[in-house]
C-alpha cells in the first residue's frame, strides 16, 4: 500500500494521540517536533512552558538546549527574544515559571522581558545578586503568580536603603508557596511579619532558607523560637513550614536549637538540600508540575502529614529523612 493510500486518522484524534505522548514523555517533546508541521504547532509550545535562563557564571551549555520538561536558555539569547517579537511571541502565550540564575537579575532588559511573560504562575531568583525594587512592579503584574523563590527583601528598599518587606503588598495576593532564601528581618520590624503572612488565604507552604545564618541576626535563640511560633499560629492554612539547611553542620546546628519549637507543631520541618542542589530541586518542581514527580515541597509535605498521623513517630522526628532527601535529589 503506498503512503497515499494509507488511512488517515482523524486530526483532532492525531492530536490527542501526539499531545498525550509529549505529556507522558517529556524528554521525547524536541523529536516529536520534527514529524510533522502540524506536529510542530501542537507540540512546540510545551517545550517553552518552563524555562531556566542562566548567565556565564555557572558552566552551562552555550546555546538555548531543551530537556523536554524545560528549555535551558543563556539569558543573551533569553533577551534576544525578547527584543525580537516573532521569537519571543511562543514565551509570551505559552511560558507558565521561569527559573533565573543570573549575577545581574534587575538590569533594566530583564525586568522588562520578565514583564512580558504574562502566563508566569512561578518565578524563582534563588542565586541572583543585585535585586532591586524596580523588579516589585513586574512581579506584581503577574496576576496568577502562585509561586515566588528568592529573597524578597530587596524589593522593598527604600530611599534610606533600609529593607523592609510588606507581605501585605499585592505581589502576594495568590501566593501558595513561598521561599524566602533568607529571612531575617529588623528587629523592630518581626513582630508583624507573622500576621502579615497569615492574611493570605492561599498560602500554603513556607519555606525559610540560611536558617543559621538568620538566627545569628537575633540576639537570642528564644527571639527566633518566637518568630516561629508567631509564624506556625498566625498561618493556619500552612500545610508545611520547611527550614532549609545547606550542609550537615547548618542541619545539626537548627536540630539543636530549634529541637523545642519544630517538636511541638508537626508542618514544621528540617531539610538538608545543598546550595548546589536547588537548581536541581527546581528542575524536579517543573516536572512535578507535569508528571507528578516529587520537588522539596513534596517530600517535605509528605513527611509532615506522617508525623500528624503516625501514632508511633514521636515530636522529635522533624528532620525529613536521608532517604527521602537522597530521593528528592536523585536525577
Amino acid at each position: 500500500m503506498s503512503s497515499s493510500e494509507m488511512p488517515l486518522l482523524p486530526r483532532e484524534l492525531e492530536r490527542d494521540i501526539f499531545s498525550k505522548c509529549a505529556a507522558s514523555f517529556p524528554l521525547m517533546r524536541p523529536a516529536l517536533i520534527q514529524v510533522a508541521a502540524r506536529v510542530r504547532t501542537w507540540i512546540e509550545p510545551t517545550l517553552y512552558h518552563h524555562i531556566f535562563v542562566c548567565d556565564g557564571h555557572r558552566k552551562r551549555e552555550t546555546g538555548p538546549v531543551n530537556k523536554g520538561s524545560y528549555a535551558d536558555m543563556p539569558i543573551d539569547d533569553f533577551l534576544y527574544r525578547h527584543a525580537h517579537p516573532a521569537s519571543w511571541t511562543i514565551l509570551e502565550r505559552h511560558t507558565r515559571s521561569i527559573a533565573i540564575d543570573a549575577r545581574t537579575a534587575c538590569t533594566p532588559e530583564l525586568v522588562k522581558a520578565l514583564s512580558a511573560l504574562p502566563k508566569l504562575t512561578a518565578v524563582c531568583m534563588l542565586s541572583t545578586t543585585g535585586l532591586k525594587p524596580t523588579l516589585l512592579p513586574a512581579l506584581t503584574a503577574l496576576g496568577g503568580l502562585e509561586r515566588l523563590s528568592m529573597d524578597v527583601a530587596p524589593l522593598f528598599r527604600d530611599s534610606r536603603q533600609t529593607q523592609t518587606p510588606r507581605f501585605t503588598h499585592p505581589v502576594f495576593r495568590h501566593i501558595t508557596h513561598l521561599h524566602l532564601d533568607i529571612f531575617a528581618p529588623d528587629w523592630d520590624a518581626w513582630a508583624r511579619y507573622p500576621v502579615e503572612l497569615g492574611t493570605h488565604p492561599h498560602l500554603t507552604h513556607l519555606a525559610l532558607g540560611r536558617v543559621a545564618e538568620c538566627i545569628g541576626d537575633y540576639d537570642s535563640i528564644e527571639a527566633y523560637e518566637a518568630l516561629v511560633a508567631d509564624i506556625l499560629r498566625e498561618c493556619a492554612r500552612l500545610t508545611v513550614l520547611v527550614f532549609l539547611c545547606a550542609d550537615g553542620d547548618e542541619l545539626e546546628f537548627c536540630q539543636e536549637e530549634l529541637g523545642s519549637i519544630l517538636s511541638e507543631d508537626a508542618r514544621s520541618v528540617l531539610l538538608l538540600l545543598e546550595w548546589s542542589e536547588l537548581w536541581d530541586d527546581w528542575k524536579r518542581s517543573v516536572c512535578c508540575m507535569e508528571e507528578e514527580e516529587e520537588d522539596f515541597w513534596a517530600r517535605c509535605e509528605t513527611w509532615a502529614q506522617s508525623r500528624l498521623e503516625c501514632e508511633g513517630m514521636d515530636g522529635s522526628e522533624f528532620t525529613v529523612p536521608a532517604l527521602l532527601r537522597d530521593q528528592l535529589i536523585m536525577p
